[in-house]
């Protein structure tokens, strides 16, 4: 082979070798100069500050927990994020923070586009943001992808992830816009943002799944399936269960995603079975045994009651052969334990062999009771 047919056959080879893996357009932390190389921050509609914070009604960057609301709002990795200030922008101000430009069309319609970061979660706002797809650097006449807000679900960052509608995939230009809406409510937070063509699954999947091993009865756990390359669109999941490690196998019947949570009594079988629709070729994971706890390893499901702070949460036990560390048979007016005039919350306990024990959130136990033998109030 002559040298300009081996350049020739490595370059044939490269390229079917970047092909096969995901390709990444575009990846920004936030970490560097504001506004990030290509990004472009636009003020859609200005509807004023009332001057706290940066005093502005754009996006911006802000480092962790530096004069955001609320306080304390860690970055998701490095030293900055992009940060909407909704706390000090004024009601219906709208800010567009858009992507670099980038061509969909080298890898034409074979497999997905997706855009994927993290937005910080908490509680409770009409803060919000669009995120938008478009040939053009603003949202209008855009594609609307997804709307997110606070609302409480959770507290820290979300990994959010969306697919790019097909009809993109040919355009030599896209944008991703991050639309800011203020309800003059609290901060939004955007951080890690990567596009990524995502290529079709192939052959026989690998696939395998986490480890549980011991829970309580009646607790929920959740199993999650990994396939290689994490990366690619195609893949159908079936969770299968079995009492025994060999089978039989049997289908769980709404259980179709990648992660799979339940809840069981007995010891039991677990696997993933994934598919490859462009190869139709299945793939099994690994089983998870899952088996059940003894009853004194699992602390009980609280309960509630009435408190004066409002409900907290108790576990109740009933306790037997205790052994009395403390016994008063005086109160703290050194009255004897059976006097209660005038005070009927005092009674007497001493020679109670038996009770139930309340545990109380936060509590710190040992195999003893105090209380009991001893003059205590109701109170």
């Amino acid at each position: 082979m002559n040298r300009k047919s081996l350049r020739y056959a490595l370059l044939v080879l490269l390229l079917i070798t970047t092909k096969a893996g995901a390709q990444n357009y575009i990846s920004e932390s936030f970490d560097g100069s504001w506004v990030p190389t290509g990004w472009s921050d636009n003020v859609v509609y200005n509807a004023g500050s009332d001057g706290g914070g940066c005093g502005c009604t754009d996006w911006e960057q802000s480092g962790s927990g530096g004069g955001v609301v609320p306080s304390g709002v860690p970055t998701h990795s490095g030293a900055g994020m992009a940060w909407y200030n909704s706390w000090d922008i004024y009601y219906g101000n709208i800010a567009e923070l858009v992507t670099p430009a980038m061509n969909f069309s080298t890898y034409g319609s074979t497999g997905v586009n997706q855009v994927s970061f993290y937005y910080y979660d908490y509680c409770c706002t009409g803060d919000n943001m669009n995120v938008y797809v478009n040939t053009s650097a603003s949202s209008s006449g855009g594609t609307l992808l997804g709307n997110l807000y606070p609302d409480g679900a959770t507290t820290g960052w979300v990994l959010h992830t969306f697919t790019i509608p097909a009809s993109y995939s040919s355009s030599s230009t896209v944008y991703i816009i991050f639309q800011g809406n203020s309800y003059y409510g609290e901060d939004q937070f955007l951080d890690d943002v990567s596009v990524d063509h995502v290529p079709p699954c192939s052959g026989t999947p690998s696939v395998s799944i986490n480890r549980i091993g011991g829970i309580c009865s009646g607790r929920s756990f959740t199993l999650t399936a990994t396939t290689s390359p994490v990366l690619a669109v195609g893949f159908s999941y079936q969770w299968q269960s079995a009492t025994s490690a060999t089978g039989p196998w049997s289908n769980i019947g709404s259980a179709t995603n990648n992660s799979y949570t339940s809840s069981i009594t007995s010891n039991t079988y677990y696997r993933c079975q994934v598919q490859c629709s462009y190869s139709g070729l299945t793939g099994t994971s690994n089983v998870d045994t899952i088996t059940i706890n003894p009853v004194a390893l699992c602390p009980c499901i609280p309960n509630y009651y009435e408190s004066y702070y409002g409900w907290d949460a108790a576990c109740q036990y009933n306790i037997t052969n205790f052994t009395c560390v403390a016994v008063n048979t005086v109160n703290e007016s050194g009255q004897p334990c059976s006097y209660v005039p005038g005070d009927p919350g005092y009674y007497d306990r001493t020679t109670v062999t038996t009770d139930t024990l309340t545990m109380y959130r936060g509590g710190n136990y040992s195999g003893s009771i105090p209380d009991i033998g001893a003059c205590i109030t109701g109170k």
